[in-house]
């Protein structure tokens, strides 16, 4: 499975991961409707029920795509769980849910069309989380209400003890889906996390490229222009290219 989009507009909300699919879709330039649509159908294809998404460092954009993706299949009218498993340790107040057949007690419904069930691991519980087989059953045999399931996941090379690990999730998936920022994921956190994952039998199946910290072709003329000098009218034609929505296309 494999779905590349592009994006040319870095801009953040003040919530990230959080909103309807046009705000996010907004903030990562639009095109990534383009992205999840593919994604959905390359998953219906492969019969894949449940989908991970993850990425090699932190800050890709997984929540805001996980998002999307739980509410575009909510909206073609498929019953969908978002599962947020990226909150770091003691971030909940009182009881929390563990794989098992208690989870269902702790979902909740998002307006935007999909439902929601948000891990908030303790130290005690963190572990919990590592169990292949108690996800797998949860997924396959109490969660079966659910047409869908997108699970947010941590960063792979993540190493900070208040995450919980990606990789049983992973494993109990029906298929992984890894994020990585154009001109920020190096190759060698790709190998790395790729590596990774395939050591402890967790395949790739395709690879979403948000390229938001890519300048627009306006943008870039324009910054060429304004280091030419004091040229008669190359600070009008600067602001020309800067502000062209055919050079700058949201």
């Amino acid at each position: 499975m494999t779905a590349r989009e592009k994006t040319a507009d870095g801009r953040s909300s003040t919530r990230p991961g959080h909103g309807t699919s046009e705000q996010l879709a907004e903030q990562m330039n639009g095109s990534w409707q383009h992205a999840v649509e593919q994604i959905m159908l390359v998953a219906s294809d492969s019969k894949s029920r449940v989908l991970a998404v993850l990425s090699p460092e932190k800050g890709a954009g997984v929540s805001a795509l996980c998002r999307m993706l739980a509410e575009t299949y909510g909206r073609s009218g498929m019953a969908t769980l978002l599962v947020d498993l990226t909150r770091p340790t003691g971030s909940g107040i009182g009881a929390d849910w563990v794989p098992g057949e208690g989870a269902p007690g702790f979902i909740s419904s998002n307006p935007c069309g999909y439902d929601e069930l948000t891990a908030h691991p303790t130290r005690a519980t963190r572990a919990q989380f590592n169990n292949v087989d108690r996800l797998r059953r949860m997924f396959s045999e109490v969660l079966t209400a659910y047409d869908a399931i997108v699970v947010d996941l941590p960063a792979v090379l993540d190493q900070s003890d208040d995450v919980i690990n990606p990789i049983a999730a992973a494993r109990a998936s029906d298929a992984v889906i890894m994020m990585c920022v154009t001109g920020e994921t190096s190759q060698q956190q790709i190998r790395k996390a790729k590596a990774t994952l395939e050591a402890a039998g967790v395949q790739i199946g395709g690879t979403v490229l948000n390229d938001r910290n890519r300048p627009l072709l306006g943008a870039e003329i324009g910054s060429v222009l304004r280091r030419v000098g004091f040229v008669p009218g190359v600070k009008w034609l600067a602001r020309l290219a800067e502000t062209s929505e055919f050079l700058n296309p949201r």
